[in-house]
């Protein structure tokens, strides 16, 4: 029994996979066509999906660009506040103390070491001034309509003019101290 069962089921396995190909092979055509169809479908969604991705991207890129712009502002406005108060103040030490070394000239003491860093002081102060006056035009020169690279190169420039002004403004002060301490080695 079991050598007959055998070969009738490859047999009828065999009939299977046979009449299954032959229905395969006459839809084929059906099938390709409408494969084809959906293949032309969704490329065209493809192509759809690709201009939406590059629109997308360009609508980053602008709020990008706006936001750069944005900060560099705020960050210029914040920088004049504080160059702004920095030459005032030192302004207002080097009057008090050029005063103040006048008083002591009078009373007959030699201030001209003294005076000389107060003057060198004075004129880094200036040039600390225009620096930051500098840095502070670069800032507001960034612009949302400007590309990346330009907003960059930009805001580079101005970061570098910024250190330049924070270095002069740190040499005045310590030019400053200096003028005092000659002042004090005189005045005892």
């Amino acid at each position: 029994m079991k050598k007959t069962l055998i070969p009738i089921i490859l047999a009828s396995l065999l009939l299977l996979t046979l009449g299954s190909s032959t229905i395969a092979v006459e839809g084929t055509t059906d099938d390709a066509i409408e494969t084809s169809k959906k293949r032309e479908f969704l490329q065209g969604g493809v192509e759809e999906a690709k201009i939406k991705i590059q629109e997308k991207r360009q609508e980053i890129r602008q709020h990008h660009q706006i936001v750069r712009a944005k900060i560099a502002q705020h960050h210029a406005r914040r920088l004049e506040k504080r160059f702004g108060a920095y030459h005032q103040r030192f302004t207002a030490i080097i009057g008090k103390m050029a005063k103040r070394f006048e008083m002591m000239e009078d009373k007959g003491k030699n201030m001209d070491d003294a005076q000389v860093k107060l003057s060198e002081a004075e004129i880094l102060l200036t040039a600390a001034k225009m620096s930051a006056d500098q840095a502070l035009s670069t800032f507001n020169d960034v612009d949302a309509n400007d590309d990346y690279e330009t907003q960059s190169e930009l805001a580079l420039a101005a970061s570098d003019l910024t250190q330049d002004a924070r270095t002069d403004f740190k040499a005045v002060l310590v030019l400053l101290k200096g003028a005092v301490k000659q002042a004090k080695q005189i005045n005892y």
